[in-house]
């Protein structure tokens, strides 16, 4: 591997000549006082961590993570004063919550209205749409139950979670004030919005009407004739790919954003956050294991195949999704391996698998409830079983519309964490292992998406392994 190290030393010598005239010039005309030990550090760890991260050639998952470890060093070492830096964090969210409203609407819509002619989707549309809304539910009910049992956000001794608290103490009061408040009955009313545009421009949005209101436009799309409807759905397809198209650029920022917030939290607080996170990690992809196999006693008992052809099957599969942490990446090579190893037929593998792609998310549902739970444990912040009930609901109703490539579970995540009212520097604590984790729900949701077209397939009869993959 080779760096790019002339340019690293240019980099390095021009920001080392700029500071150093400062740190000279400053005290000379009386701009600020001679700077502390730990702030000189700061001054000399800071430009180099943010050169490292911007010349070492590695793709951005790995630089995410180098932000990380580099973030956590410097927090450690140089303690509250990284807190300099964090309004670079404060942007990068900023950044991401702007493009969040449209992308959802867009989303959600095209999404939706993809789905066809509702009323003519038969049997086989029912009965596909039905296993992944249950499924989806299972998976963010199993995040949620091992969030709550195994407590990983929680442990912070009383003043850190205090000083996260006055940290953020808009946020988190207005959340404890109202906690006990909303009953169920008035959270499903005000699902439906009195004023879309007003539930858009809110602060923070009301992401729930947004859903309703986006999943209601794409019904009413496929009612109406194609002349009409197409002009609508190719302008949102744009919205949305330019939605996308913001989002690669925003990220590009990720692992200076991830240094600053992670850097700040740890200079504070300490290496408290930093035990939890590797709880939560090992906690997600716990759960992402066991929602895996809960597919096996499916698949043995409602059709004709045995287990181990059918993993041996879908393994190249899996292993595009795992490196990808594309769903629609895998899409070409899944239809094909149903089809030709797993004997599904033509007809159902081609409306299957592709609605597969849009709507099923059980892998991602299972890591918005722990997520979710995980963030809110950290910032103190309870949360009723009426906000738990809103994780499943936001979860599922975003399955609908979720773009099946990377990083698009973490969006949906801004849109779980700004409806129940938990920060949104939390997603700090999260994002230095949210490649990994992405990959693992990925794999979890091809799965799926396997698993429903072989028993779809045998329950229309439209089933014909060869005769290795059948069970003695």
């Amino acid at each position: 591997m080779k760096i790019s190290f002339s340019r690293f030393w240019k980099l390095f010598l021009v920001c080392s000549a700029v500071f150093i005239a400062i740190l000279l010039a400053g005290p000379l005309l009386g701009l600020f006082q001679p700077l502390t030990g730990k702030q000189l550090l700061m001054a000399f760890f800071v430009p180099v961590s943010f050169l490292l991260l911007g010349t070492l050639p590695f793709k951005l998952p790995t630089r995410i993570v180098l932000g990380l470890v580099l973030g956590t060093l410097g927090g450690i070492l140089i303690g509250p004063d990284m807190s300099l830096i964090a309004p670079l964090g404060t942007i990068f969210i900023r950044l991401i919550f702007m493009v969040i409203v449209p992308l959802v609407f867009a989303s959600l819509v095209v999404g939706t209205q993809s789905l066809g002619d509702i009323r003519k989707m038969g049997r086989i549309g029912f009965r596909t749409v039905a296993f992944y809304t249950v499924y989806t539910i299972v998976g963010a009910t199993i995040g949620l139950t091992l969030a709550n049992h195994f407590k990983p956000g929680v442990g912070l001794t009383e003043e850190t979670q205090q000083a996260l608290l006055e940290s953020y103490s808009q946020t988190a009061e207005n959340k404890v004030a109202t906690v006990a408040k909303p009953s169920l009955t008035d959270t499903l009313v005000n699902i439906v919005p009195k004023n879309i545009i007003t539930g858009m421009s809110s602060d923070p949005p009301e992401m729930l009407q947004i859903v309703f209101f986006a999943i209601f436009v794409g019904v009413a799309l496929t009612l109406i004739p194609d002349e009409r409807r197409k002009p609508v759905v190719a302008l949102l397809e744009g919205i949305f790919d330019v939605m996308l198209a913001i989002v690669n650029i925003v990220i590009k920022i990720a692992p200076y954003a991830v240094f600053a917030l992670i850097a700040d939290v740890v200079g504070q607080f300490g290496l408290e956050l930093l035990f939890m996170l590797a709880k939560y990690t090992l906690i997600t992809l716990g759960g992402l294991a066991f929602l895996w196999l809960t597919y096996i006693p499916l698949t043995y008992f409602f059709t004709n195949l045995n287990i181990t052809g059918f993993i041996r099957g879908i393994w190249p599969v899996m292993g595009i999704a795992f490196s990808t942490s594309s769903s629609a990446a895998t899409l070409p090579i899944m239809m094909d391996t149903c089809q030709k190893r797993l004997g599904v037929s033509e007809t159902i593998s081609s409306f299957v698998l592709p609605l597969s792609i849009t709507i099923n998310m059980n892998g991602t549902a299972l890591y918005h409830g722990v997520s979710a739970v995980f963030i809110a444990q950290v910032y103190g912040i309870p949360l009723t079983l009426v906000d738990q009930i809103m994780v499943v609901l936001i979860a599922t109703l975003a399955a609908i519309g979720g773009a099946g490539v990377p990083g698009s579970a973490f969006m949906m995540l801004v849109m779980v964490l700004t409806q129940i009212g938990v920060p949104l520097e939390g997603l700090a604590l999260v994002l230095g292992v949210e490649r990994i984790l992405d990959m693992a729900r990925t794999t979890v949701n091809i799965m799926g998406d396997s698993t429903a077209a072989v028993i779809l397939a045998k329950a229309e009869g439209e089933l014909n392994p060869p005769p290795e993959l059948i069970k003695k």
